[in-house]
């Protein structure tokens, strides 16, 4: 009897830590790496080219629960890569580097291992340009997106995600104007929790 009640409590507290961890879900810190798929302009007094560019990246994020369904994230991403912005008919190239954003994500959980939410954040890149006209420059600006996430266990999860980031225009001598870069990135990530 006694191994009867033992075991007994034994698979209640495994059930019951189980049923919790999956209560946390999309809770606390995650770590990740994403492929970045991106297509960039850059808009020139005269021309707006653009072009198209696969990179990787890497992310953090810290989620909270309101609520039963509720979960804010803030999330900070790190692109490793140069996305490609076009080149002018000047035989201008533009590049951007280092694209950086910073978030708060609010999202609602649609099962139990499904979160979809929004994106709204801050965002820098450094731009180069080459040929005609050489230049660098730090940007900044903001983003906005929407995203799909899913828990793939207790521990790992993936993501797809779309975000459009809109840099504010700096006055470039050589071009005589602004310069205002822009592009719209989807990503697939694959995180870690806590």
């Amino acid at each position: 009897m006694n191994k009867l009640m033992l075991s007994t409590a034994v698979a209640i507290v495994c059930v019951a830590s189980q049923a919790h961890a999956q209560n946390r879900n999309f809770e606390g810190l995650s770590l990740g790496i994403s492929a970045n798929f991106n297509n960039a302009k850059t808009e020139y007094p005269a021309q707006s080219p653009s072009d198209s560019s696969s990179t990787g990246g890497i992310r953090a994020a810290y989620g909270w629960t309101f609520g039963s369904n509720a979960i804010v994230t803030l999330g900070a991403s790190y692109d490793l890569g140069s996305v490609k912005t076009g080149s002018t008919t000047t035989g201008v190239t533009g590049v951007g580097k280092g694209l950086t954003v910073v978030s708060i994500d609010p999202g609602y959980k649609i099962s139990h291992n499904m979160l979809v939410y929004a994106k709204l954040g801050y965002a820098t890149v450094k731009g180069e340009t080459e040929g005609a006209l050489v230049s660098s420059e730090n940007y900044s600006g903001t983003t906005v997106g929407l995203g799909l996430s899913s828990m793939l266990s207790n521990k790992w999860s993936v993501d797809l995600e779309a975000q459009q980031l809109t840099f504010a225009g700096k006055y470039s001598v050589a071009a005589a104007g602004d310069v205002k870069p822009s592009a719209t990135v989807v990503s697939l990530g694959i995180n870690y929790h806590f």
